[in-house]
């Protein structure tokens, strides 16, 4: 996933658990080996506050594109294995994020069922990750749908 980063792609990591979202690398030009370094000092703890999470990444997305007068493209894409620990709070940010923001919300799910809102087309593009090999795939997706975006006839609205 982080070989089919290009050099204008940028890239933050935000980790969730217990109660928390925590920016463990600022958004800013992707760096693999910064990246990797974090994600080894993750420990699962229990929690899962998407809502919080979305809410998090939103910001900095939105900070990231008065910085770019709004040009460019912006995904969250968001790695997760279960239920969300603030379900009000998360579908808030869904409806939020998608109805009043320009940013993809892709989510790549470990065993979440059907129902779930993450798991919806409508809101949400979902890629189902139940191993390693899954979750390679389903980010490099993110990755390359991304790239295959063009502005073109779009016009910045005021």
């Amino acid at each position: 996933f982080m070989s089919s980063l290009g050099p204008d792609d940028y890239l933050a990591l935000i980790s969730f658990q217990g109660e928390r979202a925590d920016v463990l690398v600022p958004l800013g030009p992707a760096n693999p080996v910064r990246i990797f370094e974090a994600m080894g000092n993750i420990t699962p703890n229990g929690g899962t506050p998407i809502g919080t999470t979305l809410f998090q990444a939103k910001e900095l997305l939105e900070q990231q594109a008065q910085r770019q007068a709004g040009y460019g493209e912006y995904t969250i894409v968001l790695v997760t294995d279960g239920a969300a620990s603030d379900p009000d709070r998360m579908a808030i940010a869904l409806e939020t994020i998608t109805l009043e923001t320009p940013i993809v919300i892709q989510t790549v799910g470990f065993c979440i069922g059907n129902n779930h809102a993450l798991n919806d087309p409508s809101r949400v593009v979902y890629r189902a990750a139940d191993d390693g090999a899954a979750l390679r795939a389903g980010l490099a997706a993110a990755v390359a749908e991304a790239s295959d975006f063009t502005a073109d006839g779009f016009e910045q609205l005021n």
